[in-house]
């Protein structure tokens, strides 16, 4: 077992599920209308879903990438193929954070202007669905290196994590929002994903 791979695995999946972005439109709602903690949870765990299936559909998209490359570049060794590849992927996530527009999501004004909450719910639902996880791909396409056995490692630990801190929000935002410069870590965030998967291609290669 690779616990490099695991590892960063967890990390991004934890940072994935406390940006602000992905769980503050619908702690929005839950203030507008009212929501009691039963009905939030039912609406959260909807949206996540749909913000995690995503993920991983693409991710196992890239898991057979990486796969078809190893048959494919045979010659050149897992390790050295999953540390390039990850390498590159932090590379780009680091340019990102101080080049180009960080995390945003889709259509998040219309959402919050529609007037029936309905509408707003299937508007979130299809935003969340179109807004996936790219940093997790990275790690992804090095499971299909590797072995399939880490594309559902992946999967089960993402889905875990990021299930269940969305669903913690319901109970924890207004406790601890005020306390917390969230804003200030999802402005971080791509270059804090960019060095994990630095350190992850690092540490692949010379373990």
């Amino acid at each position: 077992m690779r616990w490099e791979i695991i590892g960063s695995v967890v990390f991004l999946s934890f940072l994935h599920g406390i940006i602000p972005s992905h769980w503050l439109p619908a702690m929005s709602l839950k203030k507008q209308y009212k929501w009691s903690d039963f009905y939030t949870i039912k609406i959260v765990s909807i949206i996540s879903f749909a913000h995690i299936l995503s993920t991983i559909i693409i991710g196992v998209l890239f898991s057979l990438i990486g796969k078809w490359l190893t048959h494919t570049l045979i010659h050149i060794p897992a390790e050295l193929l999953s540390s390039i590849v990850l390498f590159l992927f932090g590379i780009i996530f680091i340019y990102r954070h101080y080049y180009h527009h960080h995390f945003h999501l889709y259509h998040e004004k219309e959402i919050m202007n529609e007037k029936q909450v309905n509408k707003q719910i299937q508007l979130l639902i299809i935003a969340m669905l179109f807004s996936p996880c790219m940093e997790i791909t990275g790690l992804y396409f090095v499971g299909g290196v590797f072995n399939w056995q880490y594309v559902l490692w992946i999967s089960f630990i993402y889905f875990f994590i990021s299930f269940i801190s969305s669903l913690l929000w319901i109970f924890l935002f207004d406790r601890i929002s005020t306390a917390i410069n969230f804003h200030r870590l999802e402005h971080n965030s791509g270059l804090l994903s960019g060095i994990s998967l630095i350190l992850s291609a690092v540490l692949i290669y010379f373990i």
